[in-house]
């Protein structure tokens, strides 16, 4: 979901157990970034469980910067100077 200016959207992703470790969380994260990328959204954020590391995981290897918050885990990538 993105604001009305373009400046941040917000992503939920749930891959159902059966495919998970496959791949497709990280294949649909990828087309995510590079659909706002192109859009000039700035900054794409999210919010997880801490005991998440899946996802904590695949968010460092985009290049999330990945932090606790209370009782949950914030994502966020910056995508446009």
């Amino acid at each position: 979901v993105c604001d009305p200016d373009n400046e941040r959207a917000e992503f939920a992703l749930q891959v159902a157990g059966g495919w998970q470790c496959r791949g497709l969380g990280a294949a649909l994260m990828q087309k995510m970034i590079g659909y706002l990328r192109e859009r000039g959204t700035r900054e794409l954020w999210g919010v997880c469980l801490p005991e998440n590391q899946p996802m904590g995981s695949l968010a460092r290897r985009l290049g999330f910067d990945v932090r606790p918050r209370g009782d949950t885990t914030e994502l966020s990538l910056a995508l446009a100077p």
